[in-house]
């Protein structure tokens, strides 16, 4: 999800010496939509969020767009899988709603068990028992620091799991489900923490800064996080337009440069041979137009 728009279109101008892959295996597979995110496949198809448009997507085998839900005044910023349904972000609604596979609304979230609102729902990251970390990323400006991270256990409840960040952002686990990756956008940087039982976070320590994993320029925005069976980080660059991977020492495997100057996410197709980027192509006004693009990923034979 997007901070600071008015800027990104400046500073990711400046970044042709990041360029490593070049736009062969680049394909547009959804042009003219409203601020792409979140994507996710889900039963043998691409879903997508219009961050713009107020809607969930679904990318058909023939390229066709479909609509299978909207919610106006949402601003939806990611889609999760939660067990046959779906969980979406409203980031301008501060809402958590969770949509049934057919598109009907089923149960909308606006705190933690707690009581504790919500202040800019943004991204998810999914585990092995049912549950699902989401950060709630807090208001555009660089302060207050008072992004967090929670946790809904698959048994709907909803614990606040970790607070103080810089606009937490994108969100991903390592493949054993040990480790949870966060962006922490204002800060230009990838934290880490442990995972424990019942979505516990503990160990919080920096795993890198995004302009060392590149090799230095000027300031790099991290958005969306994926990891790879390896344990490799797919990280999208809002401020920056570029994807970066990394392995889990944080050196840098290969950049992925798509056409939008502004990416907001990334994901994987039915493996991880093939990779779901979305940009956004003019951040300076609403509805934000942007295209969807289909990559070969790098890393796979």
């Amino acid at each position: 999800m997007r901070a600071r728009i008015g800027a990104a279109v400046a500073a990711a101008a400046t970044l042709a010496w990041i360029g490593v892959a070049a736009a062969d295996g680049i394909e547009v597979v959804a042009k003219d939509v409203r601020f792409p995110e979140g994507p996710l496949w889900s039963d043998g198809a691409l879903l997508f969020v219009e961050y713009g448009g107020h809607t969930i997507l679904r990318l058909g085998a023939d390229g066709g767009l479909t609509t299978i839900w909207e919610r106006p005044g949402c601003g939806p910023a990611a889609l999760v899988q939660a067990g046959a349904d779906l969980l979406v972000t409203c980031y301008d609604e501060n809402t958590l709603v969770l949509v049934s596979a057919a598109g009907e609304t089923l149960r909308v979230y606006d705190n933690d068990d707690a009581g504790a609102p919500f202040i800019g729902p943004n991204d998810f990251a999914a585990d092995r028992t049912g549950g699902v970390f989401m950060s709630a990323s807090g208001p555009w400006e660089a302060a207050p620091i008072v992004g967090k991270i929670l946790y809904r256990a698959a048994d709907g409840s909803l614990q606040t799991a970790a607070d103080d960040l810089h606009y937490a952002n994108g969100l991903a686990l390592s493949p054993d489900g040990r480790m949870l990756y966060c962006s922490e956008m204002y800060a230009y940087r990838i934290v880490a923490f442990d995972v424990g039982e019942n979505g516990v976070l503990t160990n919080r320590r920096e795993f890198a800064r995004v302009n060392d994993i590149a090799g230095g320029g000027p300031p790099l925005a991290p958005d969306g996080l994926k990891t790879d069976a390896a344990g490799n980080l797919y990280i999208a660059l809002y401020e920056g337009g570029k994807v970066l991977v990394a392995d889990p020492t944080g050196k840098l495997l290969a950049t992925i440069d798509p056409p939008a100057p502004n990416i907001s996410n990334v994901g994987f197709g039915a493996d991880t041979s093939v990779l779901y980027v979305t940009g956004v192509l003019d951040a300076s006004a609403a509805p934000w137009p942007g295209e969807v693009y289909r990559i070969a990923n790098p890393l796979q034979p």
